[in-house]
């Protein structure tokens, strides 16, 4: 019976202490950006230059290797968190602070993503971008669609 108490009280830390989907699989970017420009329909109808296509796969690059950083230390802090949160005594001072460190990395990656889909919006002419657009807004009706049917 012990235990099982034991195991309700610390479920909730177990599971906050999980690593999440890191910036290393670049979840977001994936989802609405992808490597979209290495898709021969996308290509066709945006008609991007292999200039543009080369810019963009460069900045993807530098992007991913920023992110892999990035994500390394936070792996590291979520790992220490995880420590701090069992040890026999707790340091909420110390905790605390490693919660805002995590949360000012999780923000660098939310920005070193979204600014990387601005370069490469950037680099579209007007003409793409009203494509691409249209093209991922289907994209979003469609998988909301699909989302409504399992619910």
């Amino acid at each position: 019976m012990k235990k099982i108490i034991l195991i309700l009280l610390f479920l909730p830390f177990i599971v906050y202490a999980q690593p999440h989907k890191g910036p290393i699989q670049m979840e977001g970017m994936h989802r609405e950006m992808g490597e979209w420009w290495k898709n021969p329909k996308v290509l066709q109808k945006l008609e991007l230059s292999d200039s543009q296509i080369k810019k963009i796969y460069k900045l993807r690059c530098e992007t991913e290797k920023k992110l892999i950083d990035i994500g390394a230390e936070l792996r590291k802090l979520e790992i220490e968190l995880r420590d701090l949160i069992f040890e026999d005594n707790l340091n909420e001072t110390k905790i605390k602070k490693l919660i805002k460190e995590i949360n000012k990395l999780r923000g660098k990656i939310f920005e070193k993503i979204e600014l990387a889909k601005l370069e490469v919006w950037k680099l579209l002419t007007d003409e793409q971008r009203k494509k691409l657009k249209e093209m991922l807004l289907y994209r979003e009706m469609k998988m909301r669609k699909k989302h409504r049917k399992w619910r």
